[in-house]
């Protein structure tokens, strides 16, 4: 059987017209049949396919099937002949059941009974099975650039393995996306203390990315023992450590909609990391659930129907600091903030503009003297007359007859007010009062809640990113992409404490940690490495040792500098600075940068890595005179960036190292202020950010959710349950049904139920629709033709309740995508809410939408649909009337 399959290979790869795959499955219940069934997808398409069973399964199978000689079976055998049967046995047809079967060991003899055995059982799988694959793969990989290995997660050796083979390694999953993410993100668990610990928390768990809120109870049974020594848990952190090395991982949604429907539904994706969308099942799939970072997903300028800029007043928030630096190819990011203000005039908006400046930043750039002196350059940046007011920011405080037709506004440094740094609702309110859109191209105050960048957005009927923020934004979520491997972080400056989640979830991405400055110290003092007590920082030492753990989990290597320039205490002459070992660090001496040794270090190490994440300055506090580490450093960094490399710099220090080297700076992704860049990695949200609307970052395949796309469209937003939208998809085949809804747990269970009946007119996403309806809706292939919105929620004071209503941004959406003659129902128990969602529509529509005659002009009219919320019939049970009405686009 083994030299059948090496010829097989050997075949494929000499004729160059045939991937080779080997599929290894997990000798368990529950793995055995998707891995399978994959591997008879994959023959059918085209692949030459190796299947590697255990001895004991392939007996116990043939055992189970009544085979007298389990030497002579063949678990794909029926599947060969059914398909030559069906295709008349041509070429064509075994060359599409080119599939293969092979039994290794699994460490213990076939007659022992795992069952009864468990932990010896499991023992052989994390210690001895690994050996008898290796000698497999070594027998039937002939070309390595056509073989790809998919394991089962759960084992302990793949991605060792396919390294060492030098061929890829695809994880499959065959549990629940939720379990693989928990699992993934162990070490968040473990640092937040609801894991590996005598007294797990039992506070909600709400952190781990692309899982909303999980209570610790919920957690699989492993994850919730307090005794992690076992050999099961042993095998859990080693095969998740080894999970992190896949080039991919293939999830498959298993359950009552079977295997059969693999065609069209077999997903593969690149591991997810801790912040990014992760986002595996079938049912999350096309859905925007609320993860740690969907909230980076927002509307830009660009998503902004143009033609509805004409006339409005869009105040754009703008950073003073990159405004004044020149402009030309080396400042990308000005040429983006200029694009922005120059877009929007041009599509005939009125242009308020505000930004602010420190007396600081006042004495480096003259420009900044005065708003006048300001509103003269930005004219001569802008080529357009840019008008300066004085006093409180608004239209309110401001003399129309000032404002010529072509005319930009400036207002007064927001450093003068002091409800800018507040978020003060007055003084937000004030800075809106006209205007209808906000655009914020401030990406460097992405970390603070100011008036000008928070509190404005309650104010507009519409906030969105400018062409710099959204570029910006962009790369930050680069940071975390782990495509372009290894990849390694050298990481600067002090304050261990204050930095250690962003340093933890580095260690969980990177490949290699090389500290410089104030943080090597306290690396060197966790290695146990000699340092005087001053530069310790006593109350990190715990973080310390946590994240030289980490590392030590995932075999990541941290460096730290073997030399240093140090002073002597006693001297004071900067001039006389001499080279010490690391080692050789003594009271009496302090360290002041980098020195050559290191250098020739991480010149030597950075040509191994195809990525490079700069953060920190390279000394160590003393004056700006000892920076000539970080000048060196930078122009390793810049050959290593003509080399192919993605290079990315954090902090003044990093920048202005580069900055000069190279003619252009935009082969480099760079972000002055670090606090952005440290506040994201750490996890926290950002306020700056997390204020615009939102926009939708998937693109949903409507051919595939639905078996006709170009039937009429019908959205319910805040579909709930679904119970409204499962009757009219049974009632209405003709049409296709689609719910918006943002309770993501809703959702999945509505999509579960879908899958149960198989409706293939009927779809449900998790999303604000407010902000994501246009963005969904736009690219559906047949038209819209019914929207309805049913008993949103009736409070209109509870402010923290009002973006649940419907909204203008929503109501032109609505109107811009209704097919003529197509339908908007509104209904609600409350008859206020349905007037104030009738005014909304009638105002907003602009003259689209009318009440329709035929569906009734009376607020308590009938049910059109047959087909009733729970909520409309809990209403109507109790004797209350529901209040409804019909509008018409003409």
């Amino acid at each position: 059987m083994g030299e059948e399959v090496a010829a097989t290979a050997a075949a494929a790869a000499d004729g160059g017209s045939k991937p080779h795959a080997v599929v290894v499955t997990y000798p368990l219940q529950g793995h055995v049949n998707p891995a399978v069934h994959l591997a008879l997808r994959l023959a059918a398409r085209g692949f030459a396919v190796t299947f590697v069973s255990t001895e004991s399964v392939h007996e116990q199978t043939a055992r189970a099937l009544g085979v007298a000689d389990p030497s002579g079976y063949d678990v794909f055998a029926a599947a060969r002949a059914a398909a030559a049967k069906g295709g008349g046995g041509g070429e064509t047809v075994a060359a599409a059941m080119d599939v293969r079967y092979e039994v290794v060991s699994d460490g213990l003899p076939v007659g022992f009974d795992r069952s009864l055995n468990h932990d010896d059982f499991m023992g052989s799988l994390l210690h001895a099975f690994g050996a008898h694959v290796e000698a497999l793969l070594c027998r039937v990989v002939v070309d390595a650039a056509a073989t790809f290995l998919v394991a089962d997660t759960f084992f302990v050796w793949p991605a060792t393995l396919s390294k060492k083979l030098g061929i890829p390694y695809v994880s499959f999953w065959t549990e629940p996306a939720l379990i693989f993410n928990l699992y993934y993100h162990i070490n968040l668990l473990t640092e937040h203390g609801h894991f590996r610990c005598n007294e797990p928390r039992k506070d909600t768990i709400t952190y781990v990315p692309g899982v909303e809120a999980i209570e610790p109870g919920e957690l699989m049974s492993y994850l919730q023992d307090t005794d992690t020594t076992t050999v099961v848990h042993r095998i859990i952190f080693r095969a998740f450590e080894e999970a992190r090395g896949a080039d991919y991982v293939f999830h498959l949604t298993v359950g009552s909609r079977g295997l059969s429907r693999l065609n069209g539904m077999v997903l593969c994706f690149q591991p997810p990391q801790s912040a990014s969308v992760v986002h595996l099942e079938e049912e999350d799939k096309y859905s925007c659930i609320d993860h740690s970072t969907s909230y980076l997903h927002v509307q830009s300028v660009r998503d902004f129907p143009i033609e509805k800029l004409n006339a409005e007043v869009v105040l754009v928030r703008l950073d003073s600091e990159l405004l004044c630096n020149p402009l030309g190819s080396c400042n990308l990011s000005l040429e983006r903030t200029v694009s922005t203000i120059k877009y929007l005039h041009k599509a005939g908006a009125k242009v308020l503009l505000v930004t602010s400046w420190t007396p600081v930043l006042q004495s480096v750039y003259p420009v900044l003297k005065s708003t006048e002196t300001f509103a003269d350059y930005m004219s001569s940046l802008l080529q357009v007359k840019v008008v300066p007011v004085n006093g409180v920011p608004g239209l309110t405080s401001f003399n129309p007859e000032r404002w010529m037709q072509n005319d930009i506004i400036l207002f007064e440094n927001l450093f003068n007010f002091k409800g800018e740094n507040a978020n003060c609702n007055d003084f937000s309110q004030k800075l809106a009062s006209g205007a209808a859109i906000f655009v914020n191209d401030s990406f460097s105050l992405s970390h603070k809640m100011l008036a000008s960048t928070v509190g404005i957005t309650r104010f507009c009927h519409a906030s969105l990113a400018g062409f710099h923020f959204e570029e910006e934004l962009m790369q930050l979520r680069k940071i975390t992409d782990t495509t372009r491997r290894p990849f390694i972080a050298i990481i600067g400056g002090s304050n261990f404490l204050g930095k250690a989640p962003a340093l933890n979830l580095l260690a969980s991405l990177c490949d290699g940690l090389f500290f410089v400055g104030k943080l090597s110290l306290q690396i060197m003092n966790g290695f146990g490495i000699p340092v005087p007590s001053c530069f310790v920082e006593k109350n990190s030492t715990k973080e310390v040792l946590q994240l030289i753990q980490t590392a030590h989990n995932r075999n990541i290597p941290i460096y730290y500098p073997t030399d240093t320039w140090c002073l002597n205490n006693k001297n004071n002459n900067h001039e006389k600075l001499e080279i010490l070992d690391s080692a050789e660090l003594f009271p009496g001496w302090t360290p002041a940068d980098i020195g050559p040794s290191t250098l020739e270090k991480i010149s030597s190490l950075i040509p191994l890595y195809k990525k490079v994440l700069w953060i920190g300055p390279t000394g160590f506090d003393l004056t700006e005179e000892f920076s000539g580490g970080a000048a060196q450093l930078g122009r390793i960094l810049d050959k290593a960036s003509h080399d192919s490399c993605d290079v990315i710099l954090v902090g003044s220090a990093a920048c202005k190292a580069v900055k000069g080297i190279s003619g252009s700076s935009s082969k480099y992704t760079t972000f002055k202020n670090a606090s952005v860049v440290l506040e994201f990695l750490k996890g926290k949200i950002l306020p700056g950010v997390a204020a615009l609307d939102k926009s939708y970052p998937y693109q949903i395949p409507w051919n595939a959710i639905f078996s006709d796309s170009s039937q009429p469209l019908v959205v319910d937003i805040g579909s709930g349950n679904g119970l409204f939208l499962f009757q009219m998809a049974r009632n209405w085949e003709g049409s296709n049904f689609l719910g918006l809804e943002m309770n993501k747990k809703l959702v999945v269970r509505c999509l579960r139920d879908v899958a149960s009946v198989d409706k293939r007119n009927l779809y449900f996403v998790s999303t604000n629709a407010t902000s994501t309806f246009r963005s969904i809706v736009s690219s559906y292939p047949g038209q819209l033709a019914l929207v309805t919105i049913q008993c949103p929620n009736p409070d209109f004071n509870i402010e923290q309740n009002r973006w649940r209503m419907v909204r203008r941004m929503l109501v032109e959406a609505i109107a811009d995508l209704l097919q003529p003659n197509g339908k908007v129902y509104l209904q609600s128990d409350v008859e206020s809410v349905l007037l104030g969602m009738k005014e909304q529509f009638m105002t907003h529509g602009k003259g689209q939408l009318v009440v329709d005659d035929d569906g009734g002009g009376d607020h308590q009219m009938d049910n059109p649909f047959g087909a009733a919320s729970d909520w409309e019939r809990h209403v109507l049970a109790r004797g209350a009337p529901m209040y409804r009405t019909m509008l018409r686009k003409v």
